[in-house]
């Protein structure tokens, strides 16, 4: 009953953010198709192609009116998920559809998980040359439209949609007498810091824990649900399915060894704490050092608690001081940055390149970044309902930020990572739920002292497709 709420609460929680819902195709959106040989005329709009299209929070209307008064460009506007719609692999092929039938001109707020698997049908336009302030984009953001593209650029977001990061207690550390983290650091250092941490919590007799890490596992039933272990991997700039094997890549099977310890010594059951919190939200309550969050934490722990709290349990409220950092990475790759994106592309073929290109710039620029922030929610067109982080970044816009967040949080340490990593390492519908069971059944045996990591690390390592 429990596992049954939780992944109902996760699912209303996830739908109230946007982190992975899209809106279903609205009737008799599709448009005439045109023929890309004929020249353009003036007159025609610049069609873009976006999700949620008949969600009134997205504010089309707004946005076509914005780009009409600052660029002077009409815009018509197409939904991106077909009327039959099955998922992610409906979704992809459709889009293709539109952009070889030249329907689109522009993409806007499209899955990168999408948009990468097009990449190498050459429907998107090389933009690589064509970006006017890209030296002003956060960096995560650029590696990761390059590392798509294999050297180009041909998908770019401007926005970080989400990521992953570290919560500490910073009144339970200045209580056991340890600093704060500030710097990058790998999963081997957060290791050896909970570690100080639980020896010296025990020196000092408290009655608090090292690691909010809430699994759902009662009895022996999987620890996680779904995908919800994956994102502490994300850090790691490789693929978790290598060679057809899983885990078969050096850095996911260091990985897993290191997570599963962490699992093992601080992971714990719903059976074993308040069940009105949910996953690690528990850390709210003041008894744990260290917790390892996404973004919409940030919303309740440093925000006003606005959408989030009325789908929680119970109320979450963060009465301490907090210090958050990215997310632990594989050693050596200090400095990366694990992120969602939500991407613009031109259309190869579209014959309004230039107009398109203007639109894409005025997205990726200043003015757009803090109308984002200075209107909060009012510019949810990137297919995501909550706080983001603009890709363009300036003092004034890290100031904005810290703002929106009562300067609970640096956010400056966002845009001082140099490297990034997208938040999908299974873009195959069909090996990801492999890719789900087989890793959350190998914690699982780690938690429930079935069997030891190394030994679940090995039954972990299977050919995706016999």
């Amino acid at each position: 009953m429990v596992k049954q709420l939780s992944r109902l609460l996760r699912l209303a929680c996830c739908f109230a953010l946007g982190l992975s819902c899209f809106a279903l195709f609205p009737a008799g959106c599709e448009l005439p198709v045109k023929e890309s040989k004929t020249p353009a005329s003036s007159e025609e709009p610049l069609v873009v192609g976006v999700y949620h299209l008949s969600d009134p929070s997205k504010r089309f209307e707004d946005l076509k009116r914005e780009l009409e008064e600052k660029l002077g460009i009409q815009t018509a506007y197409v939904e991106l998920i077909p009327e039959q719609d099955d998922g992610e692999p409906s979704r992809v092929k459709f889009l293709s559809k539109l952009l070889r039938e030249s329907r689109i001109d522009l993409v806007l707020g499209a899955p990168h998980t999408y948009t990468q698997q097009l990449i190498h049908e050459n429907l998107f336009m090389d933009l690589t040359d064509h970006i006017e302030n890209i030296d002003q984009l956060q960096p995560s953001v650029v590696d990761v439209a390059l590392k798509v593209g294999g050297g180009r650029i041909y998908t770019i977001s401007p926005v970080i949609a989400e990521w992953y990061g570290i919560f500490e207690n910073k009144s339970l550390l200045d209580e056991l007498g340890i600093e704060p983290i500030d710097r990058f650091i790998n999963w081997n250092e957060f290791g050896e810091r909970l570690d100080r941490i639980r020896d010296a919590i025990a020196r000092q007799d408290k009655d608090i824990k090292p690691l909010a890490m809430v699994v759902q596992n009662e009895g022996e039933e999987n620890v996680f649900i779904e995908d919800a272990f994956l994102m502490y991997g994300y850090g790691l700039d490789a693929p978790v399915v290598e060679d057809n094997i899983l885990l078969g890549n050096p850095k996911w099977a260091d990985f897993f060894l290191t997570f599963s310890e962490l699992v093992e010594k601080y992971g714990e059951s719903y059976a074993n704490v308040d069940q009105r919190y949910l996953f690690d939200t528990h850390f709210s309550t003041g008894q744990y050092v260290t917790a390892l969050g996404g973004f919409y934490h940030l919303e309740l722990f440093t925000g006003d608690h606005m959408q989030l709290n009325r789908f929680m349990p119970a109320r979450v409220e963060v009465n301490f001081d907090l210090n958050i950092v990215p997310l632990p990475v594989y050693p050596g790759d200090e400095g990366m940055l694990n992120i969602r994106l939500s991407s613009m592309a031109v259309s190869e073929s579209s014959r309004k390149k230039a107009e398109a290109l203007k639109v894409l710039n005025y997205i990726l620029g200043k003015e757009f970044a803090m109308s984002m922030l200075n209107h909060r929610y009012a510019y949810n067109q990137m297919g995501f309902g909550v706080p983001f982080f603009p890709a363009y970044y300036d003092e004034e816009v890290i100031d904005a930020l810290n703002k929106t967040y009562r300067n609970r949080f640096d956010v400056s340490w966002i845009y001082k990572a140099a490297k990034g990593s997208v938040t999908c390492p299974v873009y195959d519908m069909n090996k990801r739920e492999t890719v789900y069971r087989t890793l959350n059944q190998a914690f699982s045996d780690v938690y429930n002292h079935k069997t030891d990591k190394h030994e679940a690390l090995k039954n972990a390592q299977i050919p995706v497709f016999p």
